[in-house]
């Protein structure tokens, strides 16, 4: 990651989830807050799964 995008993404106060090909390959410390999972437990795991409202979101 770029230094001035990592220090962003490490320190924004909203959640944050970077996803490749629907994986999560990287999230912050205040997703870990919001969601109560820890690091270890998300990355590499479907994005799909952590959206709470998936009928909300299919229909945007």
């Amino acid at each position: 990651m770029d230094d001035i995008f990592k220090q962003i993404f490490e320190t924004a106060d909203d959640p944050m989830v970077l996803v490749l090909e629907d994986k999560i390959v990287k999230i912050n410390p205040a997703f870990c807050k919001a969601s109560g999972f820890k690091e270890k437990e998300v990355i590499g795991k479907p994005f799909l799964r952590f959206i709470i409202d998936r009928p909300k979101v299919a229909e945007a």
